[in-house]
């Protein structure tokens, strides 16, 4: 894979009203979700869907995704409300 440009990704296509909902469902919170129709994509944008296709990563590596979206945010939230790591958690600081 070395000097390969690979997409990383679980190749299912989600939205982001259906990602906030599952968090809402995982946290037990009932999300209203509200559109401001100036935030929305123009009809005729040249991007109309993004889903990853990572199969040259698998191909060249034998990746294959251990968790699905449910179970890794269910992971994150769990991490999150550990005091210990929230006290590490820096909100007014953007890190990759």
């Amino acid at each position: 894979a070395d000097g390969k440009v690979v997409n990383i990704g679980s190749g299912t296509e989600v939205s982001i009203r259906e990602t906030v909902t599952l968090i809402g469902d995982i946290i037990g919170v009932d999300v209203q979700i509200e559109t401001d129709d100036a935030r929305l994509r123009p009809p005729n944008s040249e991007v109309d869907r993004l889903v990853c296709d990572s199969s040259l990563m698998a191909t060249l590596t034998g990746h294959k995704s251990k968790y699905s979206l449910r179970d890794g945010l269910e992971l994150t939230v769990d991490w999150l409300q550990k005091p210990a790591n929230l006290a590490r958690y820096k909100v007014d600081q953007y890190n990759v």
